[in-house]
């Protein structure tokens, strides 16, 4: 499976080319989604929607997705298969597009709130770990979950740095970790994945991080000090979960 970044932000796109380089399952693209009709349709594509809690497709990427795939009758399609429902923040909802709406080999929608409207910012200046980075890895982690065992490859575009005004640089770093992290969970127990994601989001709790995690942490080859004392705000991400700790090929995953 590939990932496939797609903005048209200049600063979303360096700052996924900073965490994600030289990952060889990923591709960052800066532009829009107007090529996608053209692609090879052989290919099983998913594409992600980071849009509204009530399923409308009217601005940002979202726009560019509804456009993509059939305009006005596709955003009623997708509210009508939501139920016209409130969808809760970072909820993800999988939806198989019918063929008449599909293009690019896109199959797939994944429906991911990244606010409820677009009526005003979620990020706080104030509290940019609980409004940034946790928003964005939380809805990052939630589609790689929840994603279809056919898709060979994801379309997705910064989260939350449109109306929900995420900085690029906490969105890149967020996201670049969620993917990076989960390229290599079957290398690492569930539970040590679940501390290091603890970690990087600032929730060193100690008794919730088991002894036997640090020492699988530390037969890596890695410092478990780093990790316990990881600051997203401040540190590199290469310093709790290098790129060399990586599945060799695409073809392992």
């Amino acid at each position: 499976m590939r990932i496939r970044l797609i903005d048209s932000s200049e600063a979303v796109c360096e700052g996924w080319q900073r965490w994600l380089e030289g990952v060889a399952e990923v591709e960052v693209w800066r532009g829009g989604l107007q090529a996608v009709a053209e692609w090879d349709s052989g290919v099983t594509r998913g594409i992600v929607s980071p849009g509204n809690s009530l399923g409308y497709l009217r601005g940002g990427f979202d726009l560019g997705l509804c456009e993509l795939l059939g305009g006005v009758a596709f955003e009623d399609w997708v509210r009508q298969q939501l139920g016209y429902s409130y969808r809760p923040l970072r909820m993800c909802t999988v939806l198989q597009v019918p063929e008449q709406f599909s293009v690019g080999g896109v199959r797939y929608m994944l429906h991911v709130p990244t606010m409820v409207a677009p009526t005003e910012p979620v990020f706080d200046a104030a509290r940019p770990v609980a409004t940034g980075v946790q928003a964005v890895f939380d809805a990052m982690w939630g589609i790689l979950q929840a994603l279809p065992a056919d898709v060979e490859e994801l379309l997705l575009p910064g989260i939350g740095t449109g109306y929900a005004g995420i900085p690029a640089s906490i969105a890149a770093v967020s996201m670049a970790f969620a993917i990076r992290l989960y390229l290599v969970r079957e290398q690492l127990s569930a539970e040590l994945v679940a501390v290091m994601i603890k970690c990087f989001l600032g929730c060193q709790y100690e008794p919730f991080m088991p002894i036997h995690c640090m020492r699988e942490y530390e037969s890596l080859g890695l410092q478990w000090e780093a990790l316990v004392s990881f600051n997203v705000l401040q540190d590199s991400l290469d310093e709790i979960l290098p790129r060399e700790l990586r599945r060799p090929t695409c073809g392992d995953m």
